[in-house]
């Protein structure tokens, strides 16, 4: 091969990854908690998880439940902590945002359907940058395990996390807490309810949060972030048979240093280091700090998130049955910045600028729904459930990377039609616009033919309408300063198209439909007043589309078979046992990959795989007396790839076969290998004891939790992995009984143990790595109150 034939692939590898954001993620891992406070049996808690407020020990579904008054206690106010309090779900905030429960999620690419669906009050949010504004002043959040496709308005194919908001309380109350920790940490919230007449209350609330930091980079400490978020709520019960809801979210973000990546193996073991790699070596004389220390190279990062939703929720009561109708608006902007090459210093070829591969990554979003259901619940011989559920929402989704890394004019030779490139600000943007509408009818019917016998049928069929377009300008512009592109004539983006081995072309059918039939069953049966088992099965669906990548590809739609058994248990008073044995058989499956494509590599996304999921959670708590319990969750997870042939290789097995026969025409087959984002084990022991001093009460709260080795990538990758690791938290707090008031100190990763939450290979740099890395031990103070 050529040395021009090497560095045009090179560059082909570098344009792929770069107009896909170069980045897969893999999430945090967390433990289960199926307790709303350690001192409170399950039996109490409430779940709506079949579409009505149900006891948790009574539904057929396999639920974590944390209740807002917990999370607040422990100073968690966003869903990727919560990652870290419920075990098989797991949260990564990246460049893509990305949610897998049990090992399963969406990939990094803006055509996928989330294959985990958010909820706020019934209202389905199908973006992943919205998990960054769902934790605010909310009562409970509910994580369901496996296909959910009857009793929500949205279908999700792995999973659900249900969010009920804090509602408007019928007395004058105010409440609110104060939190200040290392790295500048801060958290302040404030909320109250107005009643206003006996039918009428209002509840507003508020919020400003941010952090100074805790990786040390050039530019300063990273992420220094500062938001806040406004919430107005009315409930308006004009009679006993009608209720009115109406919620209005705002919210704002800042985050400078989002994207701070740590870089891991320069060079990677047994590779050559490769041009970046290589470069950073040559500038440091041959010395790098490439270990997770919470140090970074990398250059500036930023994210900015605005969001604003609308709720208006109608229920009307006839006798034993209801009707609901549930209108919302929900729309954001996001625009984030972030380097390719996280090394520095290094050399970049042109003029003015430093980072030799910054990224783009634009998203503006919109969702109008609209849903109706009638249901009854006589708790009789059958209950009855069906209704309707219409979306439309309208993405724009920009990348654009700048390609300042080598000079184009050196690839002029062999270019047909061009005798020269352009050298100087190198860049490339790449637009799509989808528009989707859903629609979809369910239905449910639940049978008590037998005293302590429960049958659970339901069904649901979605159709959705896509039209998506796309577009790939080449230009040149100022640094990748926002409005200044100024794209070349039609000679030069062709040579320029060639050199990248990009597909400028529009998708060649913009409109795509796809529909299923999902049919669901369980049955369920009480053993005891205190034990039940139960069975289910569930069909699957989430829908195919349009790849937002480096080429005009769509995919087609993701099934899966569901099932599962489990009992749940209340022994002696005392002990709440519930295991539950999973197997989902997942075909069609859609992976986000980096593939061969004639000379060049280019990303894509591929039905490539058929999967299987199997494994068994277990969840123990212990009430020993009012004053001391034990809790524990452990999940067994084995997710692997049945068939998987034609997988993407690692970017270390590119650089060898690059060396072995001169070509990168690479594929591996990882049929039987274990998938990515699903570790093995994990699980969390914790426990709570609360001590009287005199008129207060003392709480102590230790936990910690565990996980097993993980996959950060598709490709399984060992470099691009996050191995096994246990963290400590510990919460101490003293208060009244009443909870008027309450002080704490509230540690978290008291072991002080460094892991990478998100990881991706380094375009150029055959096998290197980049890490964002998690936040190491902290210590905060926080008061909370509420008269």
């Amino acid at each position: 091969m050529s040395e021009f034939q090497s560095k045009l692939k090179a560059m082909r590898r570098i344009a792929a990854l770069g107009l896909s954001t170069a980045a897969l993620a893999a999430p945090a891992y967390a433990q289960d908690s199926t307790t709303s406070g350690a001192n409170n049996a399950n039996r109490d808690i409430v779940v709506t998880a079949q579409g009505r407020e149900q006891n948790l020990q009574d539904v057929p579904v396999s639920v974590s439940v944390v209740s807002g008054e917990d999370l607040s206690a422990m100073g968690i106010t966003s869903l990727e902590d919560v990652a870290t309090t419920v075990p098989s779900l797991n949260i990564s905030e990246g460049p893509f945002d990305l949610i897998n429960i049990r090992g399963v999620g969406s990939g990094s690419n803006a055509g996928f359907e989330q294959s985990v669906g958010t909820f706020l009050d019934g209202v389905y949010r199908s973006r992943s940058r919205s998990v960054r504004a769902a934790l605010f002043d909310i009562e409970r959040v509910e994580i369901l395990k496996g296909p959910q496709t009857t009793f929500f308005g949205a279908n999700s194919i792995a999973g659900a996390i249900n969010i009920t908001s804090r509602a408007p309380g019928d007395t004058l109350e105010i409440n609110g807490s104060a939190l200040y920790g290392m790295h500048d940490e801060y958290n302040f919230e404030l909320g109250a309810d107005l009643p206003v007449s006996d039918t009428l209350s209002f509840r507003l609330a508020g919020r400003a949060h941010g952090m100074g930091g805790y990786i040390k980079t050039r530019q300063g400490d990273a992420p220094n972030e500062d938001a806040w978020q406004i919430r107005a709520s009315a409930k308006w019960n004009p009679s006993d048979d009608f209720q009115s809801d109406l919620r209005f979210d705002y919210g704002k973000s800042e985050k400078d240093g989002a994207f701070a990546f740590e870089m891991v193996n320069c060079p990677a073991p047994g590779l050559a280091p490769g041009p970046a790699c290589g470069q950073f070596l040559a500038l440091n004389m041959g010395v790098v700090d490439d270990q997770l220390d919470h140090r970074s190279d990398a250059f500036p990062s930023n994210l900015n998130l605005e969001f604003k939703e609308i709720a208006w929720t109608n229920t009307l009561d006839i006798g034993s049955s209801k009707i609901t109708s549930r209108t919302a608006y929900y729309e954001h902007e996001s625009d984030s910045r972030f380097t390719g090459i996280p090394f520095g210093p290094i050399i970049s070829q042109v003029a003015g600028t430093t980072d030799p591969f910054p990224l783009l990554l634009d998203e503006k979003f919109w969702q109008f729904s609209h849903e109706l259901r009638f249901q009854t619940d006589t708790g009789g011989v059958y209950d009855i459930m069906a209704g309707a559920y219409y979306a439309r929402s309208e993405l724009d989704f920009f990348n654009s990377p700048g390609f300042f890394f080598l000079p184009f004019g050196a690839f002029a030779a062999g270019i047909p039609g061009s005798t020269s490139l352009p050298t100087d600000h190198v860049t490339t943007q790449l637009t799509n616009r989808t528009q989707d509408d859903t629609y979809s009818a369910f239905a449910a019917l639940t049978l008590r033919p037998l005293d302590r016998l429960t049958v659970n049928l339901g069904a649901r069929y979605t159709k959705f309408k896509k039209f998506a377009t796309r577009a790939i300008s080449a230009g040149t512009s100022n640094n990748l300063a926002r409005g200044s592109f100024v794209p070349y004539d039609a000679a030069t983006q062709n040579a320029v198209q060639i050199v990248l081995g990009s597909d400028p072309s529009d998708f060649p059918n913009n409109n795509r439909s796809d529909d299923d039939f999902m049919p669901s069953a369980s049955i369920q049966y009480e053993i005891t007043d205190d034990a039940m088992v139960y069975a289910s099965y569930a069909k699957g669906f989430k829908a195919g589309g349009f790849s937002g990548a480096s080429d005009p590809s769509t995919f087609e739609p993701e099934y899966v078979d569901a099932y599962e058994v489990g009992i749940k248990s209340r022994i002696a008073d005392m002990l709440t046992l519930n295991i539950t044995a999973f197997l989902n058989k997942y075909d069609n499956l859609q992976e986000t990959a980096i593939l061969p494509a004639g000379p060049s590599l280019i990303s894509v996304v591929r039905n490539a795989a058929k999967s299987e999921t199997k494994g068994i959670e277990l969840t123990a708590q212990l009430d020993i007396n009012e004053y001391f319990s034990l809790s524990s969750s452990v999940t067994y997870l084995d997710a692997k790839y049945q068939s998987f042939t034609n997988a993407a290789c690692t970017m270390g097995q590119i650089a060898q076969a690059l060396i072995d026969t001169g070509s990168d025409d690479c594929t591996q087959n990882l049929s039987g290998s274990r998938r990515s984002f699903a570790p093995k084990w994990s699980g969390n022991i914790s426990a709570k004891a609360s001590i009287p001093v005199s008129e207060l009460l003392l709480t102590i709260q230790p936990s910690m939790y565990f996980t097993s080795s993980v996959f950060q990538t598709s490709a399984i990758d060992p470099l691009v992995s996050q191995s096994s690791y246990a963290k400590v938290d510990l919460r101490v707090g003293i208060g009244p009984e009443d909870g008027k008031w309450n002080f704490a100190v509230i540690g978290r990763n008291l072991t002080d143990k460094t892991t990478g939450s998100f990881g991706s290979p380094v375009t150029f740099s055959n096998g290197s790595t980049r890490f964002l890395t998690e936040r190491p031990l902290s210590v905060a103070g926080q008061i909370s109150f509420k008269f």
